[in-house]
This record gives C-alpha cells, sequence and structure tokens, in this order.
C-alpha cells in the first residue's frame, strides 16, 4: 500500500511571512498626510477660489441684474480661511463617526449624519438640513 504525499517537505516547513507595516501602509499616502500636517498655508489653491467665487458672485448678480461686484483680497482670504476652517471641522467631526463606527474609511453617511445633528443642534448653522426640510423642521415643530 502506497500513501500518496500531498505537497514537498519545503512547503511544510516554510516559514510564514508577515508583511512589514511599510508594505502595509502606502508610503505616497503617508507622505501627503505628512505634508499637509507641516503645512501651515491653505489647502484650496487661491486662484481656484478665487474662480469658484467669482462665479458664484457672476450668477448671482445675473439673478439681480445688478452691475459686477469686486472683492478685496483681504475679504477674498477670509472667506477662503473661513470656508477652509468649516470643511476641516465637518471632515474631522464624520470622521469621527467613521471611527466610532469602526470604519477607517470616510463614507456619505457620515456627513449626512453630521448635517442632521448640526440642524438639530443650530438650524440656522451652514451644516443644516433646514433648507432642504431636513429634520430641522420635524425638531422644531415638536412640543417644549
Amino acid at each position: 500500500m502506497r500513501l500518496a504525499v500531498v505537497g514537498s517537505f519545503a512547503e511544510a516547513t516554510q516559514e510564514v511571512r508577515f508583511p512589514s507595516l511599510h508594505e502595509l501602509i502606502p508610503v505616497a499616502a503617508l507622505r501627503e498626510i505628512r505634508h499637509y500636517q507641516k503645512n501651515i498655508g491653505m489647502c484650496i489653491p487661491r486662484r481656484s477660489f478665487m474662480k469658484l467665487v467669482r462665479d458664484l458672485m457672476a450668477k448671482e448678480m445675473d439673478d439681480r441684474r445688478r452691475p459686477d461686484m469686486r472683492i478685496t483680497a483681504e475679504a477674498l482670504g477670509a472667506l477662503q480661511e473661513a470656508t477652509e476652517m468649516a470643511m476641516t471641522t465637518m471632515m474631522e467631526m464624520s470622521n469621527h463617526c467613521a471611527i466610532h463606527a469602526k470604519r477607517v474609511t470616510l463614507m456619505h453617511k457620515d456627513v449626512r449624519l453630521i448635517r442632521s445633528l448640526m440642524d438639530i443642534w443650530d438650524p440656522n448653522s451652514w451644516l443644516s438640513n433646514v433648507r432642504k426640510g431636513g429634520i430641522g423642521r420635524a425638531y422644531e415643530k415638536l412640543p417644549m
């Protein structure tokens, strides 16, 4: 009677190699994270933000049939700083929701949750969904 050998002795004695931390985490992502953590300037390029603001102002002024408006560099800088701070705050809170759900990836449902919570907390906040008929309208109707 002959026994069949499955695999070889070398395969059975070969050590299992675990990937190192360097192989698990993408190097480019870590480099980008370090870059933005060290960076003290704005994350959104100034020229791109200026184009966006001008487009929005032109659209608003088109609706009202008024002459073109201008914006000073200081006002544009303040608007950009406030926008970046608000977006960073929203992303940080959404990231906390993802971490609480034991996920690493930020999903759209995290941002929606933060917006609905901000709607309950402060219906006049820029994050609220009151304009869309979100939770804020239902919250306002509650007897208190």
